[in-house]
């Protein structure tokens, strides 16, 4: 394949439109579809559709660029391995209403590494990953997205993704079915330290098949639920959850749920500290939850059983930690 560069500089307005119109695939101000391929302190801007869409674009990196205000989404990637977008801004993307699309930065059948970028202010999601995928996100500021912060989905195939270090602000502030960061269908995800606030959902595990695992994350100030899960197994440690309405709601709408809150038999499980919120666990399953090895903000067994909430199926939370873990 061809390869090339762009560096320091300024591309706007520009459109490469597609013949049916509105569609999500070749509407960009620049479109790639080479391999390594270069883009340096650049900006790419104010585009009808797609800031840049890159297609076969194997070992592409891009470094300190901007994608704003840009009609569709500010970055979309297809069928590419080795991805690189490092210290790069993608902020007030969507800026055509009429559209339905405007994330800041979706990937499709993707592997590389997303890290140290700012997504913010778009008018759906922030980062959207889908298809076959091996990615990793990290070290990120992630804000003010009014779907998810970052949504993570893999129907037909399976995926590994590793979501580290970012902070998770102020999302999906309008919708349950949203938020901070959304894990579905066949993705193996490690999610850790992580700080999550004032989102609306904090973190929401749907239809998960492989078991993920979830640790030293904080979740503060969520609307509705701390964590969110459905038809899923996933597994939390030493993470921390406050100033939540619910520390987290487990259901089975869509099928039969099994998380691991915290098992004394199942090592790097529980140590979670889930003190200072309204209510614990709501459990709308049919499945008694683990939920051993935890702080509760109380050594009264009574009050923790008042705390958390079980419709005809019990929360096995004892042993509990009797200070912060």
């Amino acid at each position: 394949g061809s390869s090339g560069q762009i560096l320091n500089s300024t591309v706007e307005y520009t459109w490469t439109p597609d013949p049916g119109g509105k569609s999500q695939f070749n509407e960009a101000g620049m479109f790639i579809e080479a391999d390594n391929f270069e883009m340096r302190n650049s900006t790419i801007q104010y585009s009808l559709g797609n800031g840049i869409e890159a297609y076969q674009a194997d070992s592409l990196n891009i470094v300190d660029s901007e994608f704003l205000e840009n009609g569709a989404n500010g970055i979309l990637v297809r069928n590419s391995t080795g991805l690189s977008l490092t210290g790069c801004t993608i902020s007030n993307n969507g800026k055509d209403t009429e559209r339905h699309d405007g994330c800041g930065f979706i990937v499709l059948v993707v592997t590389g590494s997303i890290e140290s970028c700012t997504i913010e202010s778009n008018r759906f999601t922030g980062f959207e990953g889908s298809g076959d995928m091996n990615l990793n996100i990290s070290n990120c500021n992630i804000k003010n997205n009014s779907d998810f912060g970052i949504f993570i989905h893999d129907e037909f195939s399976s995926s590994l993704v590793e979501i580290a270090s970012n902070t998770v602000e102020n999302n999906a502030n309008i919708s349950q079915i949203h938020a901070g960061i959304s894990v579905e269908g066949g993705v193996k995800a490690y999610v850790h330290d992580n700080i999550l606030d004032q989102n609306y959902t904090g973190i929401r595990v749907l239809n998960n098949t492989p078991t993920s695992n979830f640790e030293y994350n904080e979740i503060h100030n969520s609307g509705t639920w701390g964590i969110h899960v459905d038809n899923s197994s996933p597994v939390f440690y030493h993470n921390q959850v406050s100033g939540c309405n619910w520390v987290a709601f487990v259901q089975e709408e869509n099928g039969t749920p099994h998380p691991n809150f915290g098992d004394t038999t199942v090592e790097k499980s529980g140590y979670n500290d889930f003190s200072n919120n309204n209510n614990g666990i709501r459990n709308d399953s049919t499945v008694e939850l683990k939920a051993e090895n935890n702080y509760w903000g109380s050594t009264e067994g009574n009050i923790i059983d008042l705390y958390n909430f079980s419709d005809d199926t019990p929360i096995d939370y004892d042993p509990w930690l009797s200070s912060q873990p």
